[in-house]
């Protein structure tokens, strides 16, 4: 028996349904054919005259290395080049609001934070893209930024090393004038007192004193390093604890009956001199060490950028992305055109079936907001 004899009936009136089914498909396809193929191709043309009208966008890049810091101070960073402060020095350094045409600089502020997106690669790289209509002045505004990023992040973030090292360049002036009016008194002491030499005793006790203005010097100097935050840390109670020690000392020495008893009050004048000179002499030797110093602390902390890229004028237009925005449109407009083929067939058919027509008005009601 052959292959189509042995088909059940059942099988037989599916495949003739399918065929039947594929048949209407065709037809419905065929007769709305100037629907189906006129629709996306006006939808392309409108949708070309419309693109052509968009101007053209442009994006300029460039690339900073974070040289040193952890990744809250790289976030720091591109909060500080999304910050308004960031977005209004930009503005007044390129005249951005009369480039953009605008009479408030509120508005050339929103254009130019929304044209502009910072963030952090996968390779720990700070990325700065800016969009523009003007390639040249897309590329200005994200060369702008790298030059302003630096000098505001180091205003915005003075660390305790900063604050210190500028504390300690404040004093510097005060102590140098105090050593030249050290120098100056003591060489008026010496020509009033001539050419007598003080007892050798008399000598011991001003070396010592003079030894212990000196430490005194260093000490004032170690707790002034170690910063207003260590008030109550127990290294600073120690040094305090000693530098009254050493006050206390020094009181002793120049309070000695052998300096009061044995020499004169010029000669005790003198003496005197030569100690302050020797405290003011390395009061400012300390302070030029602890400058130096913190100096050095601050490059090390400091969050520093190198560029590696920087934004060059680009060629190419980014957007509109014409040729894709027509193909969509065209693409969109036909499938809506054989929705509304199949929907046009439906109505028809619903109109010559009374079945078709109580389920067409059961759809009509279904699809009201209110039932």
């Amino acid at each position: 028996m052959s292959e189509q004899y042995s088909q059940q009936p059942g099988q037989h009136e599916k495949a003739t349904e399918d065929e039947i089914s594929l048949l209407d498909l065709a037809v419905t396809l065929a007769k709305h054919k100037k629907l189906i193929l006129g629709l996306p191709i006006f939808a392309a043309l409108v949708a070309a005259v419309f693109t052509f009208f968009i101007p053209n966008t442009y994006v300029a890049a460039t690339k900073l290395l974070p040289l040193a810091g952890d990744a809250s101070k790289q976030a720091a960073v591109i909060s500080l080049i999304r910050s308004q402060a960031m977005a209004d020095s930009l503005i007044r350094r390129l005249r951005l609001q009369e480039a953009y045409g605008m009479k408030r600089v509120t508005d050339a502020r929103v254009r130019l934070m929304t044209a502009s997106k910072a963030e952090l690669d996968k390779d720990g790289l700070i990325d700065i893209t800016v969009k523009d209509t003007d390639p040249r002045r897309a590329a200005d505004i994200a060369n702008t930024y790298v030059v302003f990023v630096s000098p505001m992040l180091h205003n915005n973030g003075l660390t305790e090393v900063s604050h210190r090292r500028l504390m300690l360049e404040k004093q510097l002036p005060d102590i140098k004038e105090a050593v030249l009016k050290a120098e100056s008194a003591l060489t008026q002491a010496r020509q009033q007192l001539g050419a007598v030499i003080p007892d050798a005793q008399v000598t011991a006790l001003v070396k010592a004193s003079s030894e212990l203005r000196s430490k005194i010097a260093m000490k004032e100097m170690e707790l002034l390093a170690m910063g207003s935050d260590a008030t109550k840390n127990s290294d600073y109670l120690q040094n305090m604890h000693e530098l009254n020690r050493l006050w206390n000392e020094l009181s002793s020495v120049d309070d000695s009956p052998l300096i009061d008893g044995r020499i004169s009050d010029k000669d005790r004048d003198y003496l005197h001199k030569i100690g302050d000179l020797e405290y003011n002499q390395t009061h400012y030797d300390q302070l030029l060490k602890q400058i130096e110093k913190a100096k050095l602390d601050e490059i090390s902390e400091n969050f520093a950028l190198q560029v590696l890229d920087r934004a060059e004028v680009p060629v190419r237009k980014s957007e509109p992305k014409r040729l894709q925005i027509v193909l969509f449109s065209a693409l969109a407009a036909g499938f809506a055109a054989i929705l509304a083929a199949f929907m046009m067939e439906v109505i028809d058919k619903a109109k010559d079936g009374k079945e078709s027509s109580v389920k067409m008005q059961q759809l009509i009601r279904y699809l009201r907001w209110k039932q």
